[in-house]
Parts: structure tokens; sequence; C-alpha cells
């Protein structure tokens, strides 16, 4: 995999991470969330010029993933100095009041994990997709007035040095249906330096230590609480911490389970053996959860438990995804016919992007781009090999 690296960008980093004034958390947000967009989410990216351009809603998809933990938690989590649990107003972060009022809703129906189900739907009540429609305008604005505009100053001494200034942000109308589809389609897009885009595709994973951002995101929150109840380790587990939702596993199993029932023919995905009975039926993540917090419909696959035990984390060879690419187009066309908007969609954000065609020509271009992800994670980040 070729990527242009210049030791300068590495050096902008560094002096970003180490010596970018910090008074809120936005920081450390905004540049986790590039750096998963820019190894997870690639497939969006386009060239324009000397520049990599990304649909900005993957930016703010990933700040409702990071703050949520943490404003709910039961103890107050400053994220801005100054920032108390007595302020109804004044210093705080923009969107706090907002974000609260939404997961009061959600702490009596299944907390983050219906609040992340409804985001993957649309499905969210008509008066909290109102609020949604607030947040999300508050959270995009925040990015751009914020830390695109001064992250990267302590190295170039100018403002928006790495995050173009974005073109005009299309409108969120009141009557728009919040959904992560939404998200990545209709809120815009931002723009970082190709030679940036490299550095955060090939080291973005490995910072660590002191320099790790969520090190330093802790940090600011345990040293900015005033009632010394937040540790940095407590800070530590809550920012790494991303439930898995068993139900689309679950959907899947069911699914498959009905075949066997029916005396349907069904086949390991990896191996090509039969799988005869339940008890032998596994589903498993094409790329790991561990690695890719995916549970979309394109990423479960009918395998046996035995191969599935032996794949565990590991990540599948190109060999391997060639040989098998049959069945897995088999496997992909059994679940978009039991909700095919439901799979498109996820197939879309996970690894088409915005390309379009027929399914014949979007399976192929899932495909491919499915092999560059394992390839990068075999070669570039070094994960194990399932052969």
């Amino acid at each position: 995999m070729s990527e242009n690296v210049d030791i300068r960008d590495f050096a902008r980093l560094h002096s970003i991470i180490q010596n970018d004034s910090t008074n809120t958390t936005y920081k450390y947000a905004l540049l986790r969330a590039t750096i998963e967009a820019c190894t997870g989410y690639f497939h969006f990216a386009e060239t324009i010029g000397d520049d990599i351009e990304l649909p900005i809603g993957i930016l703010v998809e990933k700040w409702l993933t990071y703050y949520y933990p943490i404003i709910a938690h039961e103890d107050f989590i400053p994220q801005q100095a100054g920032e108390s649990v007595k302020q109804k107003s004044g210093v705080r972060i923009a969107f706090r009041g907002i974000f609260l009022e939404i997961i009061e809703y959600y702490q009596k129906i299944g907390g983050f994990a219906q609040f992340y189900d409804d985001l993957k739907r649309g499905k969210f009540p008509s008066d909290i997709n109102q609020k949604m429609i607030e947040l999300i305008r508050l959270i995009r604005s925040t990015i751009k007035d914020q830390p695109m505009r001064y992250l990267g100053k302590s190295y170039t001494k100018e403002e928006y040095s790495i995050y173009k200034s974005l073109k005009k942000s299309p409108s969120i109308r009141k009557d728009h249906v919040i959904s992560r589809d939404y998200l990545f389609s209709n809120l815009g897009f931002f723009t970082i330096p190709v030679g940036m885009s490299s550095v955060f595709r090939l080291v973005g994973g490995l910072i660590s230590g002191e320099l790790s951002l969520i090190y330093k995101w802790a940090q600011f929150s345990s040293q900015h609480d005033k009632q010394n109840r937040i540790s940095t380790e407590k800070m530590l587990d809550l920012l790494q911490t991303y439930e898995e939702d068993p139900r689309d596993v679950q959907v899947v199993r069911k699914y498959y389970l009905r075949l066997l029932e029916a005396k349907e023919k069904l086949i390991c995905t990896w191996s090509g053996h039969e799988i005869r009975y339940s008890s032998e039926l596994d589903i498993d993540h094409i790329i790991p959860f561990s690695i890719s917090k995916n549970n979309d419909f394109w990423n479960l696959v009918p395998t046996l438990s035995s191969v599935n035990n032996a794949k565990s984390d590991k990540i599948l060879s190109r060999t391997l995804l060639e040989k098998r690419k049959n069945q897995l187009f088999k496997c992909w066309g059994y679940l978009r016919k039991l909700n095919q908007r439901r799979f498109d969609n996820g197939l879309k954000l996970g690894l088409v992007g915005n390309q379009k065609g027929e399914w014949g020509e979007v399976r192929e271009i899932a495909h491919r781009n499915l092999v560059k992800r394992c390839y990068y994670l075999i070669e570039v980040l070094s994960y194990r090999v399932y052969e």
C-alpha cells in the first residue's frame, strides 16, 4: 500500500498533541474521530488536489459515541476548563444541555445501546428526532468553529491550517430524519492534506503513552474535576467503552437457524464445508468486532464453530477472500433479501461509500474495498492473518 508521508507531517501531529492549547476536550475528540475516519471509512475519501475530502458526518457520529457515556455518567465529568455540575449555562461544552435531555430519555429504555440502534435505523421518536436535529447542528458547528479552526496553530501559527474551512454546510431541516446514513450523506464535507491523512492511517492507531489522545483526554477530564471523583484511570475506562449490541447478530443467527430447520443446505463461508446442525453454527464478524465495532449485516456470515474459533480476531487473507468470494456474495444475497434497505445502508457506510450501480456492480466494489481494508490491517497495522 503506497502512502505519501513527509516527516514534517509527523512533526506537525506531535506538535498538535503536545503543544496546541487545550481549553476543552474538542481537540482530542476531533483527532480521534479523524484517525478513525481515515482508517475505517477511507472508501468515502475523494482526492482533491493536495487534499483528501471526507464526509463531516463521520466525525459527528463519532462525537455522539464518544460523548454519550461521558455526559451520561452518574458523576459530572468536566469537558471544558471551569465547567461544573452546578452550572446551567455559561462555561460548558456547547452541546451538553441538549445531549443530556436525549440521554435522560434513553436511560429509561435501554441506554446507549437503544440510542445507537435508533441512530442506525433512523427510528428516533418524533420529539427526540427534533432534539437530535438540534444536537447534530450544534456538534457540526462546534467541530467547524472550534477544533478545526485552531488545530495545528502551535505549529503553523495559522488558523484552519490542517482542516480547510468547510464549504457552506447543507441545512438540516426540521422534517429530516436523523440516521447514520443521513449523517454520512447530508452534512457536508471537510478536507485535510493528503500527507496528514497518510500519517493518520499509518500511525493513528499506534499513538500511545503520554502522547495518547485518549490518555490526554482522560487526564484533562480528571484535572478539571473540582470534586476529585473522576480519576484518569476511571476516565480511560469510559473512553474505551464500546458495548457490543448483540441484537443484530441474533437476527442473523435466527435467520440461518430457520434455513437449517427448513433443510436448506448451509455452507461455512470460509471453509466451504456444510453446516449440518444448529450446534455447529457460529456467526462470524468478517472484520472482527474488536477492530471494526461493526455489527452490520454485511459483516456477519455463517461459519462452523470450529472455523470461527480458529479465525478468532485474525484478518482474512486476500487469497481466502478471493477464493470464497462467491460464497460471500451468496451470504450477502441472503441477508439483502431479509432486509434490503438495512443491508444496503450498512454496506454503503461500511464498504461502498457514495459509489452507485446495480447490485452486481455494488457487491464487486464492496469486495474490492473489503480486500483493501484487510490488506491494510495485515500489512500496515500488522494484525495476524487467517488463511
